[in-house]
């Protein structure tokens, strides 16, 4: 169960709510004035609702897909470079047939 107390309360004492909080595993709420503003939990609690020992695995999982998207974004890198490159739009050229070009050259980039 969880109680309500002020933040002016919990100044005069704060070693007996954290001793209710550690020993009585008791959760608070702490308000100013009316507004809700943080929480006093036990620490078990706090590790079980934060997972703390997920973060690890966790964050291997992530820097796995970070550098597996990295690979991706190189390939990708590769292959815009190779097109902006790979042709030379000269002088003269209609828009229909610099489209006709830049469609060839997408086309050949996603293969």
């Amino acid at each position: 169960m969880q109680q309500t107390i002020n933040m002016l309360d919990f100044r005069k004492s704060p070693g007996e709510v954290i001793n209710e909080v550690f020993y009585n595993k008791k959760k608070f709420i702490l308000e100013r004035g009316k507004k809700r503003m943080a929480v006093i939990v036990p620490i078990d609690f706090y590790e079980k609702a934060i997972g703390i020992k997920g973060i690890e695995i966790y964050t291997k999982e992530r820097i796995g897909e970070f550098k597996k998207e990295d690979k991706v974004a190189k390939d990708l890198s590769i292959k815009v470079k190779r097109l902006s490159g790979g042709f030379k739009l000269g002088r003269g050229l209609t828009p229909k047939q610099i489209n006709k070009l830049y469609e060839q050259s997408y086309k050949s980039m996603l293969s």
